[in-house]
């Protein structure tokens, strides 16, 4: 996972010239350095770290910025669930985002950018992917079969 500093001081004044390019960076150094000391290539997954060192815009960049993620073919691990972010889009406080949480993982789905959900609400996070890829399977069984 992606972190800018440590969680004393991570959010004070985090400042990036290409949040994406240097997360990017980041994890791809990790990887090889991990896989470089042993560690199974297969057991590896990527987390860009949102809300770890990262201002509203840089949360919102990454999350829209994910193919460059997916070029490094590893799983990806998205950690929304009731973020400051949100409160700052919302004006929610932190148990009133799970609306907020449940449409950023619906866009995650529906533009297939993370394999792993980390969520509080997990009920409710599960209906919606059910529901989600009941509609997507739907939608592609019937393009193919028209």
């Amino acid at each position: 996972m992606h972190i800018k500093g440590t969680p004393a001081n991570m959010q004070q004044n985090p400042i990036y010239a290409d949040v994406v390019s240097e997360v990017a960076e980041f994890l791809s150094l990790r990887y090889h350095q991990m896989v470089g000391v042993g560690v199974d290539p297969f057991s590896i997954a990527i987390d860009p770290g949102i809300g770890f060192g990262k201002t509203y815009d840089h949360n919102l960049e990454l999350l829209t910025g994910f193919d460059v993620f997916k070029k490094m073919c590893l799983p990806i691990c998205l950690g929304v669930s009731r973020k400051k972010f949100l409160q700052t889009l919302l004006g929610r406080k932190v148990e009133e985002r799970l609306a907020g949480t449940l449409a950023v993982l619906s866009y995650s789905l529906l533009n297939d950018t993370a394999q792993i959900f980390r969520v509080h609400d997990v009920v409710q996070a599960r209906d919606l992917m059910t529901t989600i890829n009941a509609l997507l399977s739907f939608k592609a069984k019937h393009l193919l079969g028209s």
